[in-house]
C-alpha cells in the first residue's frame, strides 16, 4: 500500500524544484504567484500560510528558490498550499505530471 501523504509531499517538492528552475529563467512566474497571494490576502480571513508565502515571495529570486525546495517541516506544510501549484499546468503537460508522479511514487510503499 502506498503512503499517499508522503508521495504527495514528494510530488509537490519535485514540482517546486521545477518551478525554481523556471523562476531563474522567467521571473514573470514570480509576479503570477504574487498575484495569487494578493487574491488570497483579500479574503475576509486569510489562512496562516498566506502571510508566509507573501514573505517568501518578497525575497530575491535566488533566496526564494533555495527556500521553497527545503525539506523541512515548515516548507513541506507551505508547499501543500503553494501559489505555484496553480501555475504548474503552464509548465508541465498532463503527461509530464503523470510521469513525474510515477517517478516520485516509485519505491515508496508501506507494509
Amino acid at each position: 500500500m502506498v503512503n499517499r501523504e508522503f508521495i504527495n509531499n514528494r510530488f509537490k517538492l519535485a514540482c517546486h524544484r521545477l518551478v525554481a528552475r523556471e523562476l531563474r529563467r522567467d521571473q514573470s512566474l514570480l509576479e503570477d504567484a504574487k498575484e495569487i497571494v494578493r487574491q488570497w490576502s483579500s479574503e475576509p480571513s486569510p489562512a496562516a500560510f498566506v502571510s508566509d508565502w507573501a514573505n517568501l515571495l518578497s525575497n530575491p529570486v535566488e533566496d526564494l528558490c533555495r527556500e521553497m525546495v527545503k525539506r523541512d517541516e515548515h516548507m513541506t506544510w507551505l508547499r501543500i498550499s503553494s501559489p505555484f501549484l496553480n501555475l504548474i499546468p503552464q509548465y508541465l503537460s498532463n503527461d509530464d505530471r503523470l510521469r513525474l508522479w510515477k517517478i516520485v511514487k516509485r519505491g515508496y510503499t508501506t507494509d
